[in-house]
């Protein structure tokens, strides 16, 4: 289950949550405004946070729009990959 996270502004901190129900997991998302090789953020697990997070900062030269962020995650036993696309809107 992944939200949809809203609108951000450049330079604040998007917490993208995907609700998992063990740590038997990994995601990922692209970000489409930041260069390539910084572009893949991996997920982190956290207890606190009740599952797989994917932290990122937009980046200060990020044009105002919506894009739409590829999240995959991954169940590790099983190899089963989703992919959720979230809109995002910077302003």
């Amino acid at each position: 289950n992944v939200p949809t996270p809203g609108s951000y502004s450049s330079g604040e901190q998007i917490k993208i949550k995907i609700f998992t129900s063990s740590s038997l997991g990994k995601a990922f998302a692209f970000f489409p405004f930041c260069a390539k090789e910084r572009a893949k953020v991996e997920a982190g697990y956290s207890e606190a946070e009740g599952g797989l997070y994917v932290p990122f900062r937009v980046p200060a030269d990020t044009k105002p729009g919506t894009y739409i962020v590829p999240v995959y995650v991954q169940e590790i036993r099983s190899k089963l990959e989703e992919r959720h696309e979230i809109e995002i809107a910077i302003r």
